[in-house]
């Protein structure tokens, strides 16, 4: 079967008219990529806001810098160089950690491989876990929280052993205080004053009060405890006896109480008596009782 000459002609047509439909879709194809990688790139020195933006962080204008480079955005979403520049304004400057982590990945979607890619993915690591730290009973924020408890817990403990040992101090000294009116009394040592006892309803009344000495104090103890006056000169034990350490004691201090004239040999035969108490070289310890040998 022939073809006809116009049949053809007509194909011929055809064949001509999608040739030239080719030829302008990858025209128009080609011309649509330069422009997908024009927009990429964006010209961002080219856009006025981008660089009134720039001009403001140069001025450390940061809140208007911001607004310059949101303006950006809005007159060319394509610009996104002005979301990695905003993600450092607001982790940096203007303390918005979730604009900041917005911008930072926006950043990464529109350019992954972007100059700045790698340096947005760790801005954009460091702001998150910053900012995690700030939410209510997060890991980190339960972490650091227990921290601080521990450090405080080991601060109160310190301030009631340090409490508890003042306490001790006072009690010793008082206890001291206390046995001291049963011995000789130090001249050189201020006198030390003796709380109040409780008045004992039962025992009877003292009357008479040694002329120049303090009256006696009725106390619940069997025999009232008379208080020496400060200024009765030291005298020689006949006896042995046992004494209180109290503050600002010294050996030599102590012999010197119960041996005067003969303090060195009494500070040996204190030694000699104590050796299970006092460690040669530690200082004394108050409130330690001591065996003092007769003269």
């Amino acid at each position: 079967m022939t073809s006809s000459p116009s049949r053809w002609r007509s194909l011929s047509f055809l064949l001509s008219c999608a040739a030239v439909v080719a030829v302008a879709g990858f025209g128009l194809l080609t011309t649509g990529c330069q422009q997908n990688d024009k927009a990429l790139a964006a010209e961002d020195d080219s856009n006025p806001h981008f660089h009134a933006a720039t001009l403001q962080v140069q001025q450390q204008n940061f809140d208007a810098a911001a607004k310059e480079y949101e303006a950006a955005l809005r007159a060319n979403p394509a610009v996104s160089e002005a979301h990695y520049e905003l993600g450092l304004l607001y982790a940096d400057h203007l303390s918005e950690p979730i604009a900041a982590l917005y911008h930072f990945n926006q950043y990464l979607l529109d350019r992954p491989n972007g100059e700045n890619s790698q340096q947005a993915q760790a801005r954009l690591n460091a702001v998150s876990i910053g900012f995690a730290a700030t939410v209510p009973n997060s890991p980190i924020q339960n972490a650091e929280v227990f921290a601080k408890l521990q450090k405080d817990n080991q601060d109160l403990q310190h301030a009631l052993a340090t409490s508890t040992q003042r306490v001790n101090d006072l009690l010793s000294k008082l206890a001291a205080a206390a046995a001291k009116q049963d011995g000789p009394a130090d001249s050189s040592a201020p006198a030390v004053a003796t709380a109040p006892a409780l008045k004992d309803a039962t025992a009877p009344a003292a009357s008479e009060t040694t002329a120049g000495a303090p009256a006696a104090v009725p106390v619940p103890a069997p025999a009232p405890v008379v208080a020496a006056p400060a200024t009765a000169a030291p005298a020689a034990v006949g006896g042995e006896q046992e004494y209180v350490i109290v503050g600002g004691d010294t050996l030599w201090k102590i012999a010197k109480k119960f041996y005067p004239g003969h303090i060195t040999e009494g500070i040996n035969k204190i030694k000699a008596a104590n050796t299970d108490i006092l460690v040669e070289g530690k200082p004394l310890k108050i409130g330690t009782q001591i065996h003092i040998p007769a003269p």
